[in-house]
C-alpha cells in the first residue's frame, strides 16, 4: 500500500492544521438551512485537506455521501440528472446527505452551456448541504458562485506540521532518515501534505531515505520561483518587489558553465533562458530590441566571469536580467502568465546547444593533442584558433577535423 493512502487521516480529528476551516465546515453541515448561505465553498491549494474533510465529516455526522466531480459534466442536462436526481432522492441508510461537488476550477467555461446556471438554481432548492471544492477563487469567472458562498479557506500547512508527520511516517514504517534531508522536503512541499508524503516514498530505497533524491525536489521548487520571477519582472514596474524577488530566490541567473567542460546544461533553471525565450512573447518593436540588448550585455559580463574569473559582474548580470529586461516595456499587460501552460520554457529550444557545445570540446581537444596544451585552455583560446585555421586547409587536415568543424570555426 502506498505511504499516501496508509496514512490518509481515518477520522476528522487527524487532519492537521485547519482547525478554523474544519470548525466552520462541521457547523454549516449541521446547520445549514439556518445559515443565510444556501452552500459553503472551500477553497484552497492542493493537498492541504480540503476534499478528505468533507471524506471524514460525513462519517463522523452518519451523512450518505453523494461525491461529483465538476470536470464530468459541464451542461444543464447532465447536472440536473446526476445532482437533482441525488437532491431529490432520500439516503436509505444514513441519516441525510452530503453532496460534494469537487474542483469547482473545472466547471465554468465556454462549453458549459448553462451548467454554472443550473447549479446555482439547484442549490436555492436543496434539502442537503452541498460543498462545493476549489483551488483558486477567481472572482471574475465565479463571482456568482463567490458572492453567495459559505467561504471557508484551507490555509497552506506550516512547515513544522508536515515535518512531524513525516517523521512519524519514517519512525512507523522504520525508515532510515536524518532530520535535515525530512526538512528539504516539508519545505519543497509548499503546504502541500500530500505531495510531501509522495515526494518521501519516492526519496525511499530500501528503507533509507536517499539525501541524493531530495536534490531533485530542489530542482522543482526552483522551476516555480522562475515562472513566479518572470511575471515580476515582465508585468511589475515596483523596483523594491523585483529585488525583493532578486534577493530571496536561489535560481541561477546564468547557466555557469556553458563554455568549460563536462558541460552541464541546467537550462530549465536558469533565468536567462527562460528571459530569451519568452521576451518575443511579450515585447515587440522598440522594446524588443531594448530587452534584447540588456540581455546580451549580461551575456558578455558572464562571459568575463568565466574567463577571468571576475564574479564581481553578477550584481551588473542581475541588474541587467532583473531591471533591463523590465523596464523594456512601458505599458506591460497586467495578465500573469502560466508559462506551464504556454509551454514556453527554454527546455525544447536548447536540443541544439550540447550538440554545439559537444562539437567545440571535441575541436578543442584536437587543438589541445596538437599544441600539446590542456583542452580548457584550447577552449579559452577558441577565438584564436578560429582566426589561425580560416582558409588553411593543411592545418585542418592535420588536426583531422571534420568537414562540420571545419565549417563551424569557419562561421
Amino acid at each position: 500500500m502506498l505511504l499516501i493512502d496508509k496514512y490518509k487521516p481515518k477520522n476528522y480529528e487527524e487532519i492537521k492544521g485547519q482547525d478554523i476551516a474544519l470548525k466552520k465546515l462541521q457547523d454549516f453541515t449541521t446547520s445549514f438551512k439556518n445559515f443565510k448561505q444556501k452552500y459553503a465553498l472551500i477553497y484552497g491549494p492542493s493537498g492541504v485537506g480540503k476534499t478528505t474533510s468533507v471524506y471524514n465529516l460525513a462519517e463522523k455526522l452518519d451523512l450518505e455521501l453523494v461525491e461529483l466531480n465538476a470536470s464530468n459534466f459541464r451542461n444543464k442536462e447532465a447536472i440536473n440528472n446526476i445532482i437533482g436526481n441525488s437532491l431529490k432522492q432520500k439516503s436509505l441508510f444514513c441519516k441525510g446527505k452530503l453532496i460534494l461537488i469537487d474542483d469547482m476550477d473545472g466547471i465554468s467555461g465556454n462549453n458549459d452551456r448553462g451548467g454554472l446556471q443550473e447549479l446555482m438554481n439547484l442549490t436555492e432548492i436543496t434539502p442537503y448541504p452541498i460543498i462545493f471544492t476549489m483551488n483558486d477563487i477567481e472572482p471574475r469567472k465565479f463571482e456568482k458562485v463567490i458572492k453567495k458562498a459559505f467561504l471557508i479557506e484551507f490555509k497552506r500547512l506550516e512547515q513544522n506540521i508536515i515535518l512531524s508527520l513525516l517523521k512519524e511516517i519514517c519512525n512507523k514504517e522504520k525508515i532510515n532518515y536524518s532530520e535535515e534531508d525530512l526538512l528539504k522536503i516539508s519545505k519543497y512541499a509548499d503546504g502541500d501534505l500530500r505531495a510531501a508524503i509522495l515526494d518521501l516514498e519516492t526519496c525511499i530505497e530500501n528503507k533509507k531515505l536517499l539525501p541524493e533524491a531530495t536534490q531533485v525536489l530542489g530542482n522543482r521548487i526552483k522551476h516555480e520561483e522562475i515562472i513566479k520571477i518572470l511575471n515580476t519582472i515582465f508585468k511589475l514596474k515596483d523596483a523594491k518587489i523585483i529585488i525583493n524577488s532578486a534577493d530571496n530566490s536561489d535560481i541561477n541567473l546564468i547557466d555557469p558553465s556553458p563554455y568549460v567542460g563536462p558541460v552541464i546544461f541546467d537550462n530549465e533553471n536558469t533565468l536567462f533562458y527562460w528571459l530569451e525565450e519568452n521576451i518575443p512573447a511579450e515585447y515587440s518593436g522598440d522594446s524588443l530590441i531594448y530587452a534584447y540588448d540588456k540581455l546580451s550585455k549580461a551575456d558578455v559580463f558572464h562571459g568575463r566571469i568565466l574567463n577571468r574569473q571576475h564574479w564581481d559582474f553578477l550584481i551588473y548580470i542581475r541588474n541587467l536580467l532583473f531591471f533591463g529586461v523590465s523596464i523594456a516595456n512601458k505599458t506591460p499587460s497586467k495578465l500573469l502568465l502560466n508559462y506551464k501552460k504556454t509551454k514556453r520554457s527554454p527546455k525544447n529550444n536548447f536540443k541544439l546547444w550540447p550538440l554545439v557545445n559537444s562539437r567545440k570540446r571535441k575541436i578543442a581537444e584536437k587543438f589541445a593533442g596538437y599544441t600539446y596544451i590542456s583542452t580548457r585552455r584550447a577552449i579559452k583560446d577558441m577565438p584564436y584558433f578560429k582566426f589561425i585555421i580560416k582558409d588553411n586547409n593543411e592545418l585542418a587536415k592535420d588536426l583531422n577535423l571534420t568537414e562540420e568543424e571545419a565549417e563551424w570555426l569557419d562561421n
